[in-house]
């Protein structure tokens, strides 16, 4: 069973960037690319995820921590 990877990143040369790193191991199955972490917790509440991988700072100077914060207070199985 493969890893099921958010990855949150307002950044478009660093979201390719960390996909492609995501996606170049076989252990892990990338569900979708965000670019806020707002729009990463709702996401959460309606799809399984195993891990994020997100930004400190995402778009709208949304704050990353706060919103792994509260995935992690949401879903205690999701890293």
């Amino acid at each position: 069973m493969k890893i099921r990877v958010l990855l949150v990143e307002d950044q478009k040369i660093m979201q390719k960037y960390f996909a492609s790193m995501v996606q170049g191991d076989e252990r892990f199955l990338l569900v979708d690319v965000l670019n806020d972490g707002e729009k990463a917790v709702s996401y959460c509440n309606h799809t399984v995820v195993d891990l994020v991988l997100m930004d400190v700072q995402t778009f709208h100077n949304h704050d990353g921590l706060s919103a792994g914060k509260a995935i992690r207070e949401e879903h205690p199985g999701t890293k």
